[in-house]
């Protein structure tokens, strides 16, 4: 599983609504937990916009996710 970590949640007034950061992340966790609680999510790879706007280091996290690309190419491709 990837999960797009925009870092605005622990800081923004609108996106925090009434939690502290710590509520913000303690609630992260346990959502986490939950879904690897599952048996149907064996590991959760973070992203954050940096990664997302660099094909090779989106691609990296990608495969050690687990997720197969296409090798070959000069930028990530997608399979």
């Amino acid at each position: 599983m990837l999960e797009f970590d925009g870092f605005g949640k622990y800081s923004d007034p609108r996106l925090l609504a009434g939690s502290s950061p710590a509520e913000v992340v303690r609630r992260e966790k346990k959502r986490e937990a939950r879904l690897l609680g599952t048996g149907r999510v064996r590991r959760i790879e973070r992203c954050d916009i940096d990664d997302a706007l660099d094909p090779r280091r989106l691609a990296a996290i990608v495969r050690r996710g687990g997720v197969p690309l296409r090798s070959g190419r000069t930028s990530a491709s997608w399979s």
